[in-house]
């Protein structure tokens, strides 16, 4: 029996550390809605529309501008045309 248990710990140990890797990654992993931009600087710099990247917390920075149309009034006077 303590043969079997000294033969599953490499292999525990294993599985839990590619397990930790994979949960690391996917908190990495930032989500960018469809209505918006999602601007990464650091030392790569990218910008993500509608989709998702991976963004390392300390070596990049990511920050969202919203896509939406935005009216925007103009008056003229002085136009040479009506």
């Amino acid at each position: 029996m303590s043969e079997l248990i000294n033969k599953l710990i490499p292999i525990i140990i294993i599985v839990a550390a590619v397990i930790l890797i994979i949960m690391v990654i996917m908190s990495w992993w930032k989500r960018v809605p469809q209505d918006k931009a999602g601007v990464v600087t650091g030392i790569k710099k990218k910008v993500i529309t509608g989709g998702g990247g991976i963004v390392i917390p300390v070596i990049n920075r990511i920050d969202y501008i919203s896509l939406s149309a935005s009216s925007l009034e103009i008056t003229t006077e002085d136009s040479m045309s009506s």
